[in-house]
């Protein structure tokens, strides 16, 4: 799903309507400066389908998002770390809607905003590729959906 979608279907999903803006960081812009002390939570998102490859997607979730935000996770990162599935949405991956109420399920508690990266990765040796989510919810005041592309966020 390219970027554009992601942020359309995350606007448009009935997330906590009004309360998270969608951003979509293009390439040309400066990446995301999020404090790593602010962060509260680390994800991973696969689809029902493949929630049989949860236990898998949580023992990667450190490198999933070192890989799609290299420069942030150079920082020691202090969360809470899970992994779930949700319904897929049109392009097949993991429904970014799902992700706030799944958070605050955890004990995460708002106001806080995510970062969301897509991946298709495999988890049965290339055999079959799987759409997932990964990223991560910091505390923040006013509460946004951060889709900033790889490397797009920075330690502050």
């Amino acid at each position: 799903m390219s970027t554009e979608n992601q942020a359309a279907a995350a606007s448009g999903s009935g997330q906590t309507p009004g309360k998270h803006q969608v951003i979509l960081r293009k390439p040309e812009e400066p990446p995301f400066a999020i404090d790593p002390k602010a962060i509260l939570s680390v994800f991973t998102v696969t689809t029902l389908q493949d929630r049989q490859y949860l236990g898998a997607a949580e023992s990667s979730i450190n490198d999933f998002n070192r890989f799609c935000q290299p420069r942030m996770w150079s920082v020691p990162i202090q969360a809470k770390y899970g992994a779930f599935a949700c319904g897929a949405d049109a392009s097949g991956l993991p429904d970014v809607s799902a992700i706030i109420p799944a958070l605050e399920k955890l004990g995460i508690q708002p106001p806080f905003s995510i970062v969301v990266n897509t991946l298709t990765i495999s988890f049965t040796g290339g055999r079959t590729q799987s759409k997932i989510l990964a990223g991560f919810a910091f505390r923040e005041a006013q509460p946004r959906i951060l889709l900033p592309g790889n490397d797009g966020c920075i330690p502050a």
